[in-house]
């Protein structure tokens, strides 16, 4: 889980450097997020999703933290 944290902070920062503006950061950081959490398996079973689509839960870095856990306890 550390290493989850720590590459969304890596994002966060590579974001916020690579603008001007906090507000412009703010939106920018925020897209990225919400896809990463709809593709790692929080809000849509990744089973359920469409085949040409599957590929984006291996750019999401929560996918990671969450298979971890789910195979750490079995």
């Amino acid at each position: 889980m550390s290493l989850v944290s720590l590459g969304g902070v890596a994002l966060a920062f590579l974001v916020s450097a690579s603008v001007s503006t906090f507000a412009m950061a703010n939106i920018l950081i925020a897209l990225p997020f919400v896809f990463m959490m709809v593709f790692g398996g929080f809000l849509v079973n990744l089973n359920s999703m469409l085949s040409w689509l599957s590929w984006l839960k291996w750019i999401s870095i929560f996918s990671y933290g969450l298979n971890v856990r789910y195979n750490a306890f079995l």
